[in-house]
């Protein structure tokens, strides 16, 4: 069973986390299991305890182990190029073109965590109270959960990052720098959907209208 699905243009394969936390698996377009990353449990080199997040590019693959506090990154075939422990615990990780890692939120009231690419660590950069949905460090502290909890973290290109929280239904777009660039409330912008929402909804009919009564079409 998977946790999350996404697909990767640049190969035409599909990268999922199993719900496990045991690795990531990769398949075809056709349902083909091509290999898995991590898949090994325990506390050793190259084992796994906990994955909770991936980061993925044309040429590498990056596992957050939270179980054991560590990064694991392989290349497109699964073999393990690197692994290194982390200062603290992270909800999130994406990779540099620079080779090198953010991760997700950073100490203190930083936005993110910035690694080299033999995994040490170099600075810290934004700001964390501009995630989309913000917890202060105090309040976060005193819970025992981490800024921006179920906050996703991805790149755009080479040169943009974004922090979006399905729970608000917002993001935040931030340069490699941790700059905020912009921020988009989806529940602000409501008349923004809606009119969406009525341009889509002859389409969204005529398919349940096709598909039949037993059938949900996903708007």
């Amino acid at each position: 069973r998977l946790s999350g699905l996404d697909y990767h243009e640049e190969r035409g394969t599909l990268l999922g986390l199993l719900a496990s936390g045991a690795g990531v698996v990769e398949f075809g377009t056709a349902g083909k299991h091509l290999r898995t990353y991590g898949g090994t449990l325990g506390e050793g080199p190259g084992e796994v305890q906990r994955i909770t997040a991936y980061a993925a590019t044309p040429s590498r693959v990056a596992l957050l182990d939270s179980g054991n506090g560590k990064v694991l990154v392989h290349d497109r075939k699964a073999k393990l190029l690197a692994e290194f422990s982390l200062q603290r615990r992270y909800l999130a990780i994406a990779m540099r073109e620079d080779d090198g890692y953010l991760l997700m939120p950073g100490k203190e009231s930083n936005a993110f965590d910035v690694y080299a690419a033999d995994g040490g660590f170099l600075r810290s950069i934004g700001d964390a109270s501009s995630f989309p949905s913000p917890t202060t460090a105090t309040a976060a502290a005193e819970m025992g959960a981490p800024i921006c909890q179920g906050c996703e973290l991805m790149t755009l290109g080479d040169s943009l990052l974004v922090v979006a929280s399905p729970e608000s239904s917002a993001m935040s777009v931030y340069d490699m720098e941790g700059h905020l660039v912009s921020k988009f409330n989806f529940a602000r912008e409501g008349s923004v959907i809606s009119r969406w929402m009525e341009a889509d909804q002859p389409y969204t009919e005529q398919a349940q209208s096709d598909a039949g009564p037993n059938t949900t079409v996903f708007k």
